[in-house]
């Protein structure tokens, strides 16, 4: 009987390993980002279930979003954490952890008359300022250990997207077919990344009761007044926003079907990276130009908004979410026909250890 030692897997792969390889990164990616704030009491498990589903779904359709978001929490903290320095708090009594945990509805405030109501990391400053609360006495550790995080799943999310990155660089220089569908997600689980970076100090899936929606509010909403504070912040999210699409268009010369599809899809990328780029790039001007800022919002946690703002924010958001839906149909529609070389292994892929 004839006998072999080791031997490699095919040099081929087939749809499945393709759909598999990008759906599995895109999935840890995405499971792992989503730091949400603590849910009220009142909230039954499918509204915690749904909740979390529409932020999952939003972090496909438009990654960008939830990275803003988390960038404007993540200002928020920064600017808690210098608030609290300048009141001598150090380290160990007012931490970025203990902004966060503040700032998704960690402390409530119980009053006399009324039941006991979430407050922010800023109301806390506050009420610390004028001498009506004392700091709350919680450490870091204390946090951590009400805290679900699964670091696990944050280092297999690091992982894969290095792995399916790294994958798709090997592609290109050795000249091999990448498909839409990869370099799709790889723009997504960066981005997903970079939100998962914003978050890294925020608590995750806490339970410490707080209520919800009412006056006062029962519960920090989600997207609660994501306001970056200096012209670093904003420029340094601009520019994240806009590799979103920029990874995009190292599709231009992919090989489609039919030239529609191949015009449809680089059509798509210049309007995508234009909206992104010149939001952003308005962004740092305003926050740089005082008289710009009077044609913006005048709150955003309210959602009271100017004229001006309304159409600047309304009409390139409509354009960059039909721009998205066809990128993505066109992702999944290009599967019913790919290069043949898309279909062939690196040679030596097979030979790292991924899911």
């Amino acid at each position: 009987m004839s006998r072999r030692g080791w031997v490699g897997g095919p040099d081929e792969r087939g749809t499945l390993d393709i759909v598999w390889s990008c759906v599995s990164t895109l999935f840890i990616c995405l499971w792992s980002m989503l730091h949400l704030n603590i849910p009220s009491p009142k909230d039954t498990f499918w509204t915690i279930f749904w909740r979390k589903a529409r932020w999952l779904l939003l972090g496909v359709l438009a990654p960008e979003v939830p990275m803003l978001f988390a960038a404007g929490q993540w200002a928020s903290a920064k600017r808690s954490v210098k608030a609290m320095r300048d009141m001598g708090f150090d380290e160990e009594e007012w931490s970025l952890e203990h902004a966060y945990y503040a700032d998704s509805g960690g402390f409530e405030l119980r009053t006399v008359d009324r039941e006991a109501i979430p407050i922010t990391a800023k109301q806390v400053h506050y009420l610390i300022e004028h001498d009506i609360i004392t700091l709350p006495r919680v450490t870091k550790k204390e946090i951590w250990d009400k805290s679900n995080a699964d670091k696990v799943a944050k280092f297999l999310a690091c992982f894969q997207t290095a792995w399916l990155t790294t994958q798709t660089i090997a592609r290109a220089i050795q000249h091999l077919a990448i498909t839409p569908l990869e370099l799709s997600s790889i723009a997504l689980a960066l981005t997903s990344l970079t939100t998962l970076w914003y978050w890294l100090q925020k608590p995750l899936d806490v339970e410490t009761p707080t209520l919800v929606h009412t006056k006062p509010i029962e519960r920090i909403p989600n997207d609660r007044d994501p306001q970056l504070s200096n012209v670093y912040q904003h420029l340094s999210l601009a520019v994240a926003t806009a590799s979103f699409a920029s990874i995009h268009l190292a599709g231009w010369n992919f090989s489609f079907e039919t030239d529609w599809e191949a015009w449809l899809w680089r059509g798509n990328c210049l309007v995508m990276w234009g909206l992104l780029a010149t939001y952003g790039t308005t962004e740092v001007v305003a926050c740089c130009n005082e008289r710009f800022q009077k044609l913006g919002m005048d709150t955003m946690g309210g959602y009271k908004m100017r004229w001006p703002a309304c159409l600047w924010f309304i009409i390139p958001a409509s354009l960059y979410a039909m721009a998205r839906l066809a990128l993505l149909f066109e992702v999944l529609y290009s599967m019913r026909s790919l290069p043949s070389d898309a279909f062939v292994e690196v040679k030596w892929s097979s030979f790292i250890p991924h899911i």
